[in-house]
Parts: structure tokens; sequence; C-alpha cells
């Protein structure tokens, strides 16, 4: 059965090993016990001078030794240890722990547009009126599920209580490698969702030469301080999907490659949240990695709640082998890692990072009555990181009440004569690329 990995009070990578041995065996008397087992029972009170005997008896007894081994790794939890440890750079992008199921469902609401007209004989047609609401769900599932393995000969458990330093080196140097192990690997699949958040047109393209200088510098924090106030107010620009949203600035997270954040004045950028430069570092908003995983992407501007990543197992199993004589332990580490298509993002890279290669428009063709609408969709190709946006135009009409939304909504005028209309999605990034769809009018 898997041992939930738990906080621990005691760093025992600084503890005599008599000090450890008794700090477990009072485990199960003071309630904190990972294992039910009463190891004051099973092994006697431990000093520097008995623990060759204590351990003899773990060396005659695996079932006690796997125990104790659990007991041990269990309560040493995350604490820091006197080896080197990694920590991953960007776990403040991670939201929480899924403590049931293995799924989040995200669900996005659109806002409900206002009636003003409180004629009689319409506000009786309007009480029975379906208004459907602008609803929209996205799943997001466990997807990344690693385990370590480690293995414990019952010499390594015996070179463990030679001295009174050796258990807690012993442990440290186990423990170690493994969080390292997943520190490491749990960073780089951050950094890869930014790479698909990037190419999978979950951010919008904003291009901006590389900071280099102090005017580039100045260049950025001036775009970065008007995108905030921008995504502050309600608006469909910044996100995937397309459904208004808004975020404060406190809930923005930027994220600057090194050598970008080598480059800018953080006073400069903290006064554009109008912060002071301690607290908008502890503010957790600036995330600082080394590079990012795509060649020309420097910083990303998004909602906090744009990359969904959450903790769902983190636990440790184990069995003793007999044929071989190990205990071999695995590290469990389960979690959510995706990205949502309903909040605000903004990944700026330079220019020739990416490009459009193709624009598709759907449906290709349709009927649409006159005071009717039609909703079209235009799927982007592109290559690297490019803009997936377009804009939207009709031609043919001769109503004005006859228009397109820059979400693709054609709305064909009650007085439309026109009997054939096109419709045209145009890429903002490269308006060489379009694609278009033929419209005829029903009267």
């Amino acid at each position: 059965m898997a041992e939930k990995i738990k906080n621990a009070s005691v760093d025992y990578s600084t503890m005599k090993t008599s000090a450890i041995v008794n700090t477990v065996r009072a485990a199960f008397k003071n309630g904190e016990s990972a294992t039910g087992i009463d190891f004051e029972t099973r092994i006697p009170q431990c000093n520097r001078d008995n623990l060759s005997v204590i351990g003899e008896i773990f060396d005659g007894d695996s079932d006690l030794a796997n125990a104790f081994l659990k007991e041990v790794f269990n309560r040493i939890g995350l604490v820091d240890m006197n080896y080197r440890r990694y920590t991953n750079q960007l776990k403040q992008m991670k939201r929480g722990r899924l403590e049931f199921g293995e799924t989040i469902e995200e669900i996005a609401f659109g806002i409900v547009k206002g009636l003003c007209d409180y004629d009689v004989q319409e506000g009786v047609s309007q009480v029975f009126q379906i208004t459907l609401p602008e609803v929209a769900a996205a799943l997001h599932k466990v997807n990344y599920q690693q385990k370590y393995p480690i293995s414990i000969t019952r010499a390594d458990l015996r070179k463990a209580f030679t001295s009174e330093s050796s258990l807690g080196s012993f442990i440290d140097g186990i423990m170690t490698s493994l969080y390292n192990s997943y520190e490491i690997d749990e960073q780089l699949a951050y950094k890869n969702l930014m790479k698909v958040a990037a190419e999978g047109g979950f951010l919008l393209v904003e291009e901006m030469a590389a900071v280099t200088d102090e005017a580039t510098g100045k260049a950025l924090i001036k775009s970065i301080k008007a995108l905030a106030t921008k995504m502050s107010f309600m608006s469909r620009a910044y996100s995937k999907y397309g459904l208004p949203q808004f975020t404060p600035k406190s809930d923005l997270l930027i994220i600057l490659d090194a050598d970008t954040d080598a480059s800018i004045s953080v006073d400069v950028l903290a006064a554009a949240f109008n912060m002071s430069e301690t607290d908008f570092i502890n503010s957790g908003i600036k995330i600082v990695i080394d590079e990012f995983p795509v060649e020309g992407m420097h910083a990303i501007v998004c909602d906090k709640r744009l990359f969904q990543i959450y903790d769902n197992d983190f636990s440790l199993d184990s069995i003793y082998n007999p044929a071989n004589r190990v205990w071999n332990y695995f590290l469990h580490v389960w979690e959510i890692i995706s990205a949502s298509p309903f909040m605000q993002g903004v990944v700026y890279v330079e220019p020739g990072a990416g490009s459009v290669t193709a624009v598709a428009v759907t449906p290709a063709a349709a009927t649409v009555a006159k005071g009717k609408s039609q909703a079209f969709k235009a799927a982007v190709t592109i290559d690297g990181v490019a803009s997936m946006k377009v804009a939207w135009n009709v031609t043919g009409a001769t109503s004005q009440s006859t228009s397109i939304s820059p979400t693709g909504i054609l709305t064909v005028g009650a007085d439309e004569t026109a009997t054939n209309l096109k419709v045209k999605a145009i890429s903002v990034q490269d308006s060489t690329k379009t694609a278009d769809a033929t419209v005829t009018v029903q009267a």
C-alpha cells in the first residue's frame, strides 16, 4: 500500500542515529505513526553503545526493517537536506492539490446581452422567451504520472547503524536523490506546457525585439504595463476561446527568461503594478527561468489560472525482494499539467519566431435568413509560435445592419437586399493568408 508523504517538522539529516531511532520508537505512542507499528515493543531504546545491536535486529527481520524505513521516509517528508537539493523554479505555477478523483472540469460563462426595449407587447413575449447563456467547459485530467525507483540493500541498512551520523546521512542521500529527480522532471514538464500553450494558441502572440539594452528593456516594461491595464478590463481579445474575461493586476503572472530579466529594472516593473520593489518581489507575480523552450520566446504575461497545474498523488510504495535481499521503493508523482482555453495570456516573441501557413473557414458555405445569424470559425495553421487570431469582414452587403463580429458571428440585416455575401477571415499576423465562405441570403 502506498504511503502518503507528509510534511515533516524535523530535519533528520542533522540528527544523530540514536535520536532518529528513538523518534520513530515514540511515533506510535504520540499518535504520529505512518505504519501503525509500535516500535517501542520491537526495538530497545537506542544509544551510541547499542547501534550495532539495533542494526542486527533489522538485519534479522526484513518486515520490521521495511516498516522502519517507511516510517522514516514518510516522516522526513519535504524537509531541507544537507545534500544540495534542487527545487523546481516554476513551482509557484501550481494551483494546489486535487484531493478527490483525477479530473477537473473548468466552466466559463460569457456575458448576457442587456435589453432596453420596455414595449408592453415585447415585454409579454420576452417573459416566455428562452435565453441560453454563453457557456463552455474544458476537462483537465491527470496526465503526468512518474515513478522513481530506488533500492536499499540489507548491507546498506547495516552500514547506516555504524555511527551516530551514518543513519541521517544515509536517509539524506536517498531522499535527495529521489526529490532532485522528480523536481527536475516536473520543471521540464512545466516548461513544455509553456511551449504547448504558445504553439497551441492559448497565448496571444505579441512580437517584440529581444531585450538587449536599456531602450529595449523600457519598451518591454511599457508594453507589459499597458497590457496589465488592458487585461484588467473585460475583453475577448486575450483568451483562446474568446469568452469575455478580465484579470486584476494582482492575479497576473509574469514569466521572464534570465537574460530578459537581467536587462530590465525591477523597480520600474514594480511601479507598473503600483508596488514597492520588495512587495513586487514577494508577491509571486514574477517568475524567472533560465530559458524558454522555444527559440525567440522571452516573456509570458497571463492570468494565474491559465496554467492548470494540480498535485494528485505523491506517495511511496515499497516491497522486499527476498531473492536478492533488497527493499525496492517507488516514489509516485501524479499531476494535472494543463492550460485553460478561457483564461487570458500573452507571449512575447521575437519577429520571425513563427509563421502562419494557412487559414481555413467553416462552414465554407451557408444559407442565412434575413434577420438571423450564423457563426463561422477559422482554423489557423502555424509553424512555431505565431498568432492564431484572425480579423473578419463581410462584403457584398447592402444593409448597414449586416455585420460580422470579431468572433466570427455573421448577422444578416432584416432589410438586406443582396442575395449573396462573402465572409473572409484574414490572419492578423500575415494578411496574405486568408480564407472565404459564401453566404446565400434567404428571404
